[in-house]
């Protein structure tokens, strides 16, 4: 919302591999990092949209969003590195998530952020069921964000 009530128009959103925040106003894209300092909020927005769209649609292009120092914990398993994750990743059925709640914040220093999503998740076309999933995003540059760490669970009763 701006100052006189209207609408923000500026919309965020991520490059193809979640390396560079991108932006649009008025029709014409920008570099945010270039065009204003986005808080841990915009940001985690911006990387909730971006992740889940990709992970239903295309998962192997989440490779982009993880690095070799990355660590992901599902249920009871722990996969370490870009490849391992993507492999357990890769794995799973066709899925689509619906986020219900988010809860963002600065992590330990102005590079990182943690993010907590609860939601629906559809399996197979299956009946919905519950998830939790943080994220540590940290910085690895100026505006360029990494999943440092991914903690996903299923929700049971």
């Amino acid at each position: 919302m701006t100052e006189d009530g209207g609408e923000n128009p500026i919309k965020y959103g991520l490059d193809a591999d979640f390396r560079g925040l991108t932006g649009e106003a008025g029709g014409s894209k920008f570099d945010l990092a270039k065009e204003t300092i986005m808080s841990a909020q915009d940001i985690g927005n911006a990387f909730i949209g971006h992740y889940y769209t990709t992970f239903d649609g295309n998962r192997g292009a989440l490779a982009s969003l993880y690095s070799d120092r990355s660590t992901l914990s599902f249920d009871k398993d722990t996969f370490q590195g870009t490849q391992a994750i993507l492999e357990k990743l890769s794995k799973l059925p066709s899925t689509q998530h619906r986020v219900d709640t988010t809860v963002i914040q600065p992590s330990v220093s102005d590079n990182a952020i943690l993010i907590v999503v609860t939601g629906k998740l559809v399996i197979d076309g299956g009946n919905p069921l519950q998830f939790a999933q943080t994220f540590q995003l940290v910085a690895h540059a100026p505006a360029q964000f990494y999943i440092h760490n991914d903690f996903f669970s299923l929700i049971y009763g």
